[in-house]
Protein backbone atom coordinates (compact mmCIF):
# COMPACT_ATOMS: atom_id res chain seq x y z
CA UNK A 1 0.00 0.00 0.00
CA UNK A 2 1.18 3.50 -1.18
CA UNK A 3 2.83 6.00 2.23
CA UNK A 4 -0.59 7.97 2.87
CA UNK A 5 -0.17 11.37 4.90
CA UNK A 6 -3.29 13.07 6.22
CA UNK A 7 -4.51 15.93 4.50
CA UNK A 8 -5.71 17.85 7.82
CA UNK A 9 -4.06 17.96 10.76
CA UNK A 10 -5.66 15.25 13.48
CA UNK A 11 -7.70 16.26 16.72
CA UNK A 12 -7.56 14.47 20.05
CA UNK A 13 -10.69 11.92 18.35
CA UNK A 14 -8.44 10.47 15.79
CA UNK A 15 -5.86 9.31 18.87
CA UNK A 16 -9.14 7.36 21.17
CA UNK A 17 -9.74 3.79 21.41
CA UNK A 18 -12.69 2.40 22.04
CA UNK A 19 -12.76 1.59 25.81
CA UNK A 20 -12.01 -2.36 26.65
CA UNK A 21 -14.77 -4.99 28.09
CA UNK A 22 -14.81 -4.40 32.40
CA UNK A 23 -11.99 -5.61 34.25
CA UNK A 24 -13.70 -8.19 34.90
CA UNK A 25 -13.50 -9.80 31.22
CA UNK A 26 -10.29 -8.28 30.07
CA UNK A 27 -7.91 -10.54 29.31
CA UNK A 28 -4.67 -7.98 28.52
CA UNK A 29 -2.28 -7.39 31.19
CA UNK A 30 -1.44 -3.36 31.91
CA UNK A 31 1.74 -4.29 33.57
CA UNK A 32 2.92 -7.00 31.09
CA UNK A 33 7.06 -6.51 31.71
CA UNK A 34 8.68 -3.49 29.78
CA UNK A 35 12.00 -2.18 29.80
CA UNK A 36 11.90 1.54 30.71
CA UNK A 37 14.97 2.18 28.29
CA UNK A 38 12.93 0.88 25.39
CA UNK A 39 9.60 2.07 23.23
CA UNK A 40 6.69 1.71 24.79
CA UNK A 41 3.61 0.18 22.46
CA UNK A 42 1.32 2.83 24.23
CA UNK A 43 1.70 6.20 23.45
CA UNK A 44 -0.35 9.35 24.47
CA UNK A 45 -2.45 12.25 23.64
CA UNK A 46 -0.70 13.34 21.05
CA UNK A 47 -0.13 16.80 19.66
CA UNK A 48 1.09 17.28 15.81
CA UNK A 49 3.48 20.18 14.90
CA UNK A 50 6.77 22.66 15.05
CA UNK A 51 4.89 25.11 17.03
CA UNK A 52 4.08 22.37 19.56
CA UNK A 53 6.96 20.91 19.78
CA UNK A 54 9.17 24.00 20.21
CA UNK A 55 7.07 25.17 22.86
CA UNK A 56 7.39 22.02 24.64
CA UNK A 57 11.39 22.23 24.10
CA UNK A 58 11.52 24.97 25.75
CA UNK A 59 10.59 23.90 28.91
CA UNK A 60 12.22 20.70 28.85
CA UNK A 61 15.89 19.71 30.39
CA UNK A 62 18.14 18.21 27.63
CA UNK A 63 19.04 15.71 30.40
CA UNK A 64 16.06 13.54 29.38
CA UNK A 65 15.88 10.30 28.55
CA UNK A 66 15.43 8.82 25.61
CA UNK A 67 13.12 6.08 24.75
CA UNK A 68 12.71 4.71 21.01
CA UNK A 69 11.44 2.18 19.21
CA UNK A 70 13.92 3.18 16.40
CA UNK A 71 17.39 2.00 17.70
CA UNK A 72 20.66 3.61 17.08
CA UNK A 73 23.87 1.05 16.05
CA UNK A 74 27.17 1.94 15.52
CA UNK A 75 27.08 2.38 11.73
CA UNK A 76 24.80 5.45 10.21
CA UNK A 77 21.48 5.03 9.37
CA UNK A 78 19.72 6.27 6.49
CA UNK A 79 16.26 6.96 7.05
CA UNK A 80 12.96 8.77 4.97
CA UNK A 81 11.20 10.84 7.26
CA UNK A 82 7.21 10.44 6.57
CA UNK A 83 6.06 13.88 7.32
CA UNK A 84 7.76 16.98 7.97
CA UNK A 85 6.10 17.31 11.48
CA UNK A 86 6.77 16.05 14.34
CA UNK A 87 4.38 14.52 16.74
CA UNK A 88 4.57 15.95 20.60
CA UNK A 89 3.28 13.69 23.61
CA UNK A 90 3.55 12.98 27.47
CA UNK A 91 4.83 9.71 28.86
CA UNK A 92 4.53 7.99 32.29
CA UNK A 93 6.09 5.32 34.07
CA UNK A 94 4.88 3.58 36.46
CA UNK A 95 6.60 1.11 38.84
CA UNK A 96 4.81 -2.82 40.10
CA UNK A 97 7.67 -4.60 40.84
CA UNK A 98 9.34 -6.36 39.00
CA UNK A 99 7.98 -5.05 35.59
CA UNK A 100 7.93 -1.02 34.66
CA UNK A 101 5.04 0.01 32.54
CA UNK A 102 4.51 3.21 30.67
CA UNK A 103 1.49 5.20 30.34
CA UNK A 104 1.04 8.10 28.46
CA UNK A 105 -0.90 10.84 29.20
CA UNK A 106 -4.03 12.04 28.77
CA UNK A 107 -4.24 15.48 30.12
CA UNK A 108 -5.04 16.87 32.92
CA UNK A 109 -7.95 18.28 31.33
CA UNK A 110 -9.53 14.84 30.18
CA UNK A 111 -8.77 13.59 33.70
CA UNK A 112 -5.43 11.65 33.65
CA UNK A 113 -5.03 9.25 36.34
CA UNK A 114 -1.96 9.39 36.91
CA UNK A 115 -1.39 13.00 36.99
CA UNK A 116 -4.02 12.66 39.58
CA UNK A 117 -1.79 10.64 41.42
CA UNK A 118 1.24 13.11 40.95
CA UNK A 119 3.10 11.09 38.91
CA UNK A 120 4.82 13.42 36.53
CA UNK A 121 4.93 12.70 32.80
CA UNK A 122 7.65 13.39 30.84
CA UNK A 123 7.55 14.97 27.29
CA UNK A 124 8.44 13.39 23.83
CA UNK A 125 9.11 14.31 20.44
CA UNK A 126 8.22 11.72 17.45
CA UNK A 127 8.82 11.55 13.81
CA UNK A 128 7.95 8.91 11.73
CA UNK A 129 10.57 7.50 9.82
CA UNK A 130 11.42 4.41 7.23
CA UNK A 131 14.73 3.13 8.05
CA UNK A 132 16.35 2.08 4.38
CA UNK A 133 19.33 -0.11 6.01
CA UNK A 134 16.67 -2.61 7.79
CA UNK A 135 15.74 -5.59 6.57
CA UNK A 136 12.17 -5.04 5.84
CA UNK A 137 11.26 -1.00 4.99
CA UNK A 138 7.94 -0.34 7.60
CA UNK A 139 7.23 2.92 9.69
CA UNK A 140 8.88 3.37 12.82
CA UNK A 141 8.73 6.28 15.61
CA UNK A 142 11.93 7.94 16.46
CA UNK A 143 11.47 9.23 19.67
CA UNK A 144 14.23 11.98 20.09
CA UNK A 145 15.68 13.26 23.06
CA UNK A 146 15.55 17.16 23.01
CA UNK A 147 18.97 17.83 21.46
CA UNK A 148 18.31 15.35 19.18
CA UNK A 149 14.58 17.10 18.24
CA UNK A 150 16.56 20.42 18.04
CA UNK A 151 19.02 18.95 15.73
CA UNK A 152 16.28 17.55 13.27
CA UNK A 153 14.58 21.31 13.65
CA UNK A 154 17.74 22.82 12.44
CA UNK A 155 17.67 21.06 9.56
CA UNK A 156 14.06 21.39 8.90
CA UNK A 157 14.16 24.89 9.01
CA UNK A 158 17.48 25.34 7.08
CA UNK A 159 18.18 25.11 2.85
CA UNK A 160 17.52 21.31 2.95
CA UNK A 161 14.37 21.30 4.79
CA UNK A 162 11.24 20.18 5.25
CA UNK A 163 12.51 16.95 6.48
CA UNK A 164 10.14 14.66 4.59
CA UNK A 165 11.95 16.26 1.30
CA UNK A 166 14.84 13.52 0.35
CA UNK A 167 16.97 11.17 2.62
CA UNK A 168 18.91 11.82 5.70
CA UNK A 169 21.78 10.36 7.59
CA UNK A 170 21.49 9.73 11.24
CA UNK A 171 24.02 8.93 13.51
CA UNK A 172 24.84 9.31 17.12
CA UNK A 173 28.52 9.67 18.87
CA UNK A 174 29.11 9.06 22.72
CA UNK A 175 27.05 7.74 25.20
CA UNK A 176 24.65 9.12 27.94
CA UNK A 177 24.74 13.18 28.27
CA UNK A 178 28.05 13.10 26.41
CA UNK A 179 26.13 11.66 23.19
CA UNK A 180 25.09 13.69 20.50
CA UNK A 181 22.53 12.92 17.19
CA UNK A 182 24.08 13.87 13.62
CA UNK A 183 21.40 14.60 11.45
CA UNK A 184 22.86 15.06 7.54
CA UNK A 185 21.04 15.44 4.71
CA UNK A 186 21.65 12.88 1.59
CA UNK A 187 21.24 13.54 -1.89
CA UNK A 188 19.55 11.06 -4.42
CA UNK A 189 21.99 10.91 -6.62
CA UNK A 190 24.65 9.70 -3.75
CA UNK A 191 22.73 6.95 -2.75
CA UNK A 192 24.19 4.21 -5.27
CA UNK A 193 27.74 5.33 -4.39
CA UNK A 194 27.66 5.92 -0.46
CA UNK A 195 24.67 3.72 0.31
CA UNK A 196 25.12 0.79 -2.57
CA UNK A 197 21.43 1.74 -2.99
CA UNK A 198 19.38 2.44 -6.39
CA UNK A 199 17.50 5.30 -6.04
CA UNK A 200 14.64 3.47 -8.37
CA UNK A 201 14.40 0.81 -6.14
CA UNK A 202 14.63 2.44 -3.27
CA UNK A 203 11.65 4.93 -4.48
CA UNK A 204 9.50 1.54 -5.30
CA UNK A 205 10.14 0.20 -2.15
CA UNK A 206 8.92 3.32 0.06
CA UNK A 207 5.56 3.69 -1.87
CA UNK A 208 4.60 -0.21 -0.70
CA UNK A 209 5.53 1.15 2.85
CA UNK A 210 1.75 1.16 4.84
CA UNK A 211 1.98 4.27 6.59
CA UNK A 212 -0.18 4.05 9.84
CA UNK A 213 -0.48 8.43 10.12
CA UNK A 214 -0.84 9.40 13.73
CA UNK A 215 -2.09 6.32 15.01
CA UNK A 216 1.48 5.02 15.08
CA UNK A 217 1.01 6.24 18.80
CA UNK A 218 -1.99 5.05 20.98
CA UNK A 219 -4.07 6.15 23.96
CA UNK A 220 -4.39 4.10 27.19
CA UNK A 221 -8.11 3.66 27.72
CA UNK A 222 -8.99 5.54 31.10
CA UNK A 223 -9.56 2.07 32.65
CA UNK A 224 -5.89 1.24 32.10
CA UNK A 225 -4.67 4.40 33.47
CA UNK A 226 -6.99 3.83 36.55
CA UNK A 227 -5.43 0.47 37.02
CA UNK A 228 -2.09 1.63 37.11
CA UNK A 229 -2.70 4.68 39.10
CA UNK A 230 -3.27 1.93 41.81
CA UNK A 231 0.51 1.58 41.86
CA UNK A 232 1.49 5.05 42.03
Amino acid sequence: MAIRKSSSAPTADDYLEEERPTRARREVDVFEDEDENETSDVSSFVQVGWAAAKKAHSSVSTGSRRNTEFRFTESAHLVKFLDAEPLVFSQHWVDKAPTKKSFVCIGDKNGCPLCDRGNAPSTKYGFRIVDLGGEDLVAQIYVATPTAFAAVMEQHEGRFGPVDTGYWELSKTGEGKQSRTVVRPVKERDLPEDWDLDPKVVASELRSVEDPGVKILRVPVAEDLREAADYC
